[in-house]
């Protein structure tokens, strides 16, 4: 049974791909917007199907994760800045180790979440599988029910995109955690099926990264 839920939700999660909806580059899952999806990739919309998924819950963002605050300036440890990291990709620019450290900022280890929460809509975010210290405005967001890398991606969605954007300040907008923690959020039950689908769209992702870099050196 685990493996036909896992089976169905990969197949939804790969197709149901929203050029029939509303357009914006977001991935349906049987009609949950999930996942932000850099808009280069289009399915027709003949291949749109829903499939039956297994149960999904509201929950309040602040049951999910944890937000860590923990300070360090260590100095061995790679440090996370805005301009590290690839606007609407969360990926590294560079290599960390080139950096010199010793600035203080918030101590994450492999697995949390960084959100940026300054200028939300730059969309600066990263899911880093080592441990560092976050420089700047961030969120390092820690799982507590449900999976990492289903949070990552959670983050990711027009919803809690447009919910952080109703920042505070003008000149320089921040999200409101407090408006977000206490905001719901549409999360599959089972623990497998977020990672199901949280694998999913990290592979959807890397197949729209293989096909820009082939389109940019045709383009030559």
């Amino acid at each position: 049974m685990a493996c036909k839920v896992s089976l169905q939700s990969s197949l939804a999660t790969l197709i149901a791909i929203s050029v029939a909806t509303s357009g914006n580059g977001s991935v349906q899952v049987a009609g949950r917007c999930i996942a932000y999806v850099r808009p280069a990739t289009r399915i027709p919309s003949t291949l749109l199907h829903l499939v039956p998924m297994p149960a999904w819950e509201q929950r309040k963002f602040s049951n999910l994760t944890d937000r860590v605050s923990m300070q360090s300036s260590d100095p061995d440890l790679p440090q996370v800045e805005y301009e590290d990291i690839v606007s609407g990709e969360g990926t590294l620019n560079k290599d960390l180790r080139d950096k010199e450290g010793g600035k203080t900022g918030i101590k994450f280890y492999a697995g949390d979440v960084l959100y940026g929460k300054l200028r939300p809509y730059l969309m600066n975010w990263l899911y880093p599988q080592f441990n560092g210290v976050a420089v700047g405005d961030f969120w390092v967001l820690r799982a507590t029910e449900c999976d990492s890398s289903f949070l990552y991606r959670l983050v990711q969605t027009d919803s809690f995109q447009r919910l952080a954007n109703v920042s505070s300040g003008s000149k320089m907008p921040r999200a409101d955690w407090n408006l977000i923690s206490q905001s719901f959020f549409a999360v599959p039950a089972d623990y497998a099926e977020q990672r199901v689908i949280a694998k999913s769209l990290a592979e959807l992702d890397d197949l729209i990264t293989l096909h820009q870099r082939k389109r940019l050196w045709f383009a030559k």
